[in-house]
């Protein structure tokens, strides 16, 4: 593996299993605003879009109804989706190590910024990392813009940074912002061989074991 001295993490499907707390989240937002629930087997691209995009993208909501249908469901993450997630097997420990040996350690999600932080807290991650990067209501910044502000805070070259992630968002915005990829494929996204190929990468996972290749 390449020296790097920069780890930058998606958050859900790559730090956290947050499925839990987003599937809840939307079927309560669909319940009390009168929609049809999403399919079971639909819910998992929900996983790591922003909230609003997606709502925009699968019910067709544009102006105040995207807002109310956006607002909904965090009003349930808010208060009770956040403390729904978990750790994937492994991770705590990976992240230990890589502190040891001084990696830079960053999370930069689509995630609202406020959810990130809630979610790391309630899981116990949140004072692992250097700095926490996510979105705003307005849901404006792209993966690319995100890793850049990581890379800018805690000033270190792309030349030795990676970003781990797992879905095409991921991969496409390491690939905008000139840092290698690495695929999460215990996650949510890439779930297809054909996915996989589509985007480059240094390497692939299957679980957070796997991960210690970066130090070993």
């Amino acid at each position: 593996m390449k020296d790097y001295k920069t780890i930058l993490f998606d958050l859900d499907g790559t730090l956290l299993d947050t499925s839990e707390g987003i599937y809840n989240g939307t079927d309560y937002m669909t319940d009390k605003l009168g929609m049809p629930r999403v399919p079971d087997d639909v819910k998992p691209t929900f996983i790591g879009p922003p909230v609003a995009q997606k709502y925009e993208q699968y019910f067709g909501l544009t102006g105040e109804a995207l807002r109310e249908a956006a607002s909904t469901y965090r009003e349930y993450y808010g208060k009770q989706g956040y403390r729904e997630a978990s750790p994937y097997p492994g991770i705590l420990e990976l992240l230990d190590e890589l502190r040891k040996r001084d990696y830079r350690l960053v999370v930069a999600t689509m995630k609202r910024e406020d959810m990130a932080f809630k979610c790391l807290e309630a899981t116990g991650l949140l004072g692992c990392f250097d700095a926490v990067f996510g979105n705003s209501d307005i849901d404006s910044l792209s993966k690319a813009e995100l890793i850049d502000r990581g890379l800018e805070r805690i000033g270190e070259p792309r030349s030795t940074a990676v970003l781990i992630g797992d879905t095409s968002v991921d991969a496409e915005g390491a690939a905008e912002a000139g840092i290698d990829f690495i695929q999460a494929l215990y996650g949510f996204g890439l779930t297809t061989e054909e996915e996989r190929k589509a985007f480059p990468s240094v390497l692939t996972v299957d679980s957070v074991p796997e991960l210690k290749v970066l130090y070993e």
